[in-house]
């Protein structure tokens, strides 16, 4: 093939890429790159200016996936979420209530979580033990 040539278990293609042969070898290029370039596809192009083995594109995006540092340090890009929407005003008692347990309390005669209602409306709380 032209433009084609061999080097000890790589290939040098098209004169600006080196053709990578070895499984190994592609992940120690890829723990090369800096930290702050492992986000997938600037790792992808980064790497893609100097070299190319076949799979580049999975095994790039599975590195990226299962790298600790990445994932730590990698920012998380979610749609913003809204208003918050209040609730509407109760217009009566025990129309509405909220529920809640205390739990990891020290044991105090076999109990050691408290369940507490309050209701929204007069705001009358009441306890119980469990």
């Amino acid at each position: 093939m032209k433009g084609i040539t061999f080097l000890d278990r790589l290939l040098r293609w098209k004169q600006s890429q080196v053709y990578v042969l070895e499984g190994k070898l592609c992940m120690k290029i890829m723990q090369k790159v800096p930290m702050v370039e492992h986000l997938g596809e600037k790792t992808r192009e980064l790497l893609g200016e100097t070299f190319y083995w076949p799979k580049m594109k999975e095994d790039i995006e599975h590195y990226v996936r299962t790298c600790v540092k990445c994932q730590s340090t990698k920012s998380i890009h979610k749609k913003k979420f809204g208003l918050y929407k209040p609730l509407p005003i109760p217009s009566s008692s025990f129309e509405s209530v909220l529920m809640d347990f205390m739990t990891c309390l020290p044991k105090w005669q076999g109990v050691n979580a408290i369940f507490v209602v309050v209701d929204r409306f007069s705001k009358l709380t009441k306890f119980a033990l469990t």
